[in-house]
Formats: structure tokens, C-alpha cells, sequence
């Protein structure tokens, strides 16, 4: 019988391949996605349209930006999703809920990662292209947060990338899990919008970063994201009100401030980058 008989070299790279890697390059990576569906991703992408800020977010975080082909307009962080919209390295393909199916075509992805609130039509029009792409809904938790990033770390097949992510974020909000422990619960709301006024109820990322930090959601009697009235917010006059504020951007917190100048609340206005609070992705910990 002949023998077959390796290379010392051959053998010793091949010491060096884990064996899921290499079963992964010969069979590909499939992914059940946030809708239930079954997604074929058949090599490692390297050409990845991103439809959404938090998934921007997530792809850099994980050190796959040199892989990032596309993105919204209203992808911004980190700085390098910029820089490199200027030197024509990332293109963008155009809102949120309304991206260019021709833009996105032409950049020619091996991988598009979409959101819950894009039209199934399109989505379609995406798979009719012969063009992986994986649906990740908007997270309500923090825990839906670290599924996505792990989500989307096997889809673009940096799993490893995705545990050490999570367990990292892990850590920081444990940290800060700790420092409230024994500290009585303290009344807040988080302020979404004014004129009218909509709240951060239950069922939200909001709601779930509030109770993590300590705090009382005084509106998690209401469901999701919801309208109320001047005096519902008076009657409640929470502690603590967390108002979305940017230079330029000052609606909210104008908004808010005018009420508490009057005399009608009378709790500690909180500013936040309001792209940091609206984006369930990996800087829930530093909330």
C-alpha cells in the first residue's frame, strides 16, 4: 500500500489552522438571522454593506472596517467611518430605512447586513441578486445586544472577535453593575422627543440600560416607545430625566429645560450624545 507522507512544512501550517476554520472555508457559514431566516454566508466576506449606525458600530468594533464597502448616512463613528467615506474608500448608500438597491449592487458586497424596518421587498431584491444578507432586528436588551454582536461576528466569520467583544462589555457593565449595588433605585425617565413629548418605556434598550444602572424607568408601565402628556411628565417629575443633546441639535433639551425653568418637573437634566443612546450597539457601556 503507498503511503502518503506530508512535508515537515506543510505539517506544521497545518498545526496552525483550527479545524472549524478550515471545515469553514470548505463548507461556508450559515446563520439563522433575527427573523428566523437561513443565510448561507459561502466564504469569509471581505466586501460588507452595513445598513444602520449600530451595525457600523459593531463591524469596526470588531476590526472588520477594512471590510466595510458601504454604509448610511447617518453612520458616523467611529471617526474612521468618515475619514474613509472622504478618501472614497466606504460609500454611502443612503438612509436608514431607504439605502439604494443600485449603490448597493454596484459595490459588488459579499455580505449586506440589514435591519428589522427595512422593506421585505427589498430584502428580496438583495437575495435576487445573488447577495447574502442577514437581518438583525433592533435590540430591546442589553443581552439582545451582545446576541446581535455575536450574530454578526459569525456572519463575517470573526466569532472569536464577537466573544472577546462581548465579554469585554460584559465586564464594564458588571463593573458598573457593582458600584449601585445596596444604592436605593432612583426615579428616571428618558426623553425621546418633545412637542409631544415620547418617553422610553418598557420593552426597550433604554428601559433595560436604566434598570442595569440602578435606575426606576417611572414610564415601564408604558409598552415600547410612547407618546404622553406635558402633565403626565409633571405628575411622574422624575429624579432623573435623560435628554438626547448635541451642539445643533438642541430641540429636546430645550424642550426639556423650558419645563424645568417653569417650575413644572423638577429632576436633574441628563444630556447624552444622542447617537449613543439611540444605538443599541457596543457603547452600551459606557451609558
Amino acid at each position: 500500500m503507498r503511503r502518503i507522507i506530508l512535508h515537515p512544512i506543510l505539517l506544521l501550517v497545518l498545526s496552525f489552522i483550527p479545524l472549524g476554520s478550515a471545515f469553514a472555508q470548505g463548507q461556508g457559514v450559515t446563520v439563522i438571522d433575527d427573523f428566523g431566516r437561513e443565510v448561507l454566508i459561502p466564504h469569509e466576506p471581505n466586501r460588507i454593506v452595513s445598513i444602520a449606525p449600530s451595525i457600523t458600530e459593531t463591524l469596526f468594533a470588531l476590526g472588520l472596517g477594512d471590510k466595510v464597502v458601504g454604509v448610511t448616512r447617518y453612520c458616523n463613528y467611529p471617526s474612521e467611518v468618515l475619514e474613509r467615506v472622504g478618501k472614497g474608500e466606504i460609500t454611502v448608500i443612503g438612509g436608514f430605512i431607504d439605502p439604494s438597491l443600485e449603490k448597493i449592487i454596484e459595490l459588488n458586497p459579499d455580505l449586506v447586513i440589514g435591519h428589522n424596518l427595512l422593506n421585505p421587498e427589498f430584502i428580496a431584491k438583495i437575495e435576487d441578486a445573488g447577495i447574502p444578507i442577514i437581518i438583525v432586528k433592533t435590540s430591546e436588551t442589553i443581552e439582545g445586544i451582545y446576541e446581535d454582536i455575536r450574530l454578526i461576528g459569525k456572519a463575517c466569520w470573526a466569532e472569536e472577535e464577537a466573544s472577546k467583544l462581548v465579554e469585554e462589555l460584559k465586564y464594564k457593565i458588571s463593573y458598573w453593575e457593582k458600584q449601585v449595588e445596596g444604592v436605593g433605585r432612583v426615579d428616571v425617565a428618558e426623553i425621546a422627543w418633545v412637542n409631544p413629548l415620547w418617553v422610553a418605556g418598557n420593552g426597550t434598550y433604554i428601559n433595560d440600560v436604566i434598570e442595569h444602572a440602578g435606575g426606576r424607568n417611572v414610564f415601564a408601565d408604558r409598552s415600547g416607545w410612547a407618546s404622553i402628556s406635558d402633565e403626565e411628565l409633571v405628575e411622574k417629575d422624575p429624579e432623573y430625566l435623560i435628554v438626547p443633546y448635541r451642539h445643533g441639535e438642541e430641540l429636546i433639551y430645550d424642550g426639556i429645560m423650558d419645563m424645568k425653568e417653569k417650575g413644572l418637573i423638577h429632576g436633574e437634566v441628563i444630556p447624552i450624545d444622542p447617537d449613543i443612546i439611540s444605538r443599541p450597539g457596543p457603547r452600551v457601556a459606557i451609558l
